[in-house]
């Protein structure tokens, strides 16, 4: 209480938002800022700090504010409340002297925020009260946003920029059976994945009778006349040796003897040359007619 004129019979009250301490007093002071003093505080000697979670700026005042969203103090007389540090926030409706940890999944970058920001696909974090969201590396990648997690590239599949919402499936001619690829492999000679295959783990060998001396190729090459191979997995095709023969029409898997009568004396070559008058080969095989013995002779 206090009274400022001389030669009253009472003292006065001090009036909300002030207060004395001392006897005698002349007038009341006013409550500091982080301090308060209400009219229902009348037998209150004393300003009170402003509780946790609300703060007062001005002096004077009958009562404190309710930080708001973004802001929070857990101690008591606070002028001010703070700002919510980078990872962390505080809506509307949570205790306002505690900010939260923004959730795994999400990200807070600025101070004094009421929520955290999702995660956008290409992106995750696994941790809690966290600024920033991590790139999915190369081989890897998260579709959905929020993910606390990247998943692996399946085999077949590969992604080589971080970052990345889905994986990329191999083109043909190349393959890949590793998971969490970051490119898949070019198929290699002898090898070969056609745009018709759907399994893109694997490149299949060449067949017999095709070769291929490419690598990320999408087919196999039949062997051309006079040339043969009766392997699989084969980068080029075999010269018929000499005595053999494979036309065009014939299996490409193998060359043919010259039969009777017919001679090949150079290698791969799609047919035989017929022995010519006066000469004679009665095996298969050769590569050259014998001449006839004298007084013998073979008709034109």
């Amino acid at each position: 209480m206090a009274q400022p004129r001389n030669g009253s019979a009472n003292c006065l009250r001090c009036e909300p938002g002030k207060a004395t301490n001392m006897s005698r007093a002349v007038e009341c002071s006013l409550c500091h800022a982080g301090q308060f003093r209400t009219e229902a505080m009348e037998n209150s000697q004393k300003c009170e700090l402003c509780p946790a979670g609300r703060a007062q700026a001005l002096k004077g005042q009958t009562g404190c504010l309710q930080c708001s969203p973004g802001r929070a103090t857990n101690g008591t007389g606070r002028q001010n409340c703070s700002g919510c540090i980078p990872g962390q926030f505080r809506d509307a409706v949570m205790d306002s002297k505690h900010c939260r940890l923004c959730p795994s999944g999400f990200q807070q970058p600025h101070r004094g925020q009421a929520s955290c920001l999702s995660c956008i696909p290409g992106t995750y974090q696994n941790r809690s009260g966290q600024t920033l969201c991590s790139l999915c590396s190369a081989g890897r990648v998260s579709a959905k946003a929020s993910s606390t997690r990247c998943s692996l590239c399946k085999s077949g599949q590969a992604q080589a920029r971080p970052g990345s919402v889905s994986c990329i499936r191999c083109e043909p001619g190349k393959a890949t059976n590793q998971t969490g690829a970051v490119a898949c492999n070019a198929c290699s000679v002898g090898r070969v994945r056609p745009g018709s295959l759907e399994d893109a783990t694997q490149c299949i060998r060449c067949s017999p009778g095709r070769a291929q001396d490419l690598r990320s190729q999408t087919f196999c090459v039949k062997c051309p006349p006079g040339q043969a191979t009766n392997s699989s997995g084969m980068h080029n095709c075999s010269n018929c040796p000499m005595g053999q023969y494979r036309a065009s029409i014939m299996d490409p898997k193998y060359c043919q003897l010259c039969p009777s009568g017919f001679k090949q004396p150079h290698l791969g070559q799609a047919s035989c040359l017929a022995c010519i008058p006066g000469e004679v080969q009665i095996d298969p095989g050769n590569k050259a007619c014998a001449l006839c013995k004298k007084g013998k002779f073979t008709p034109v």
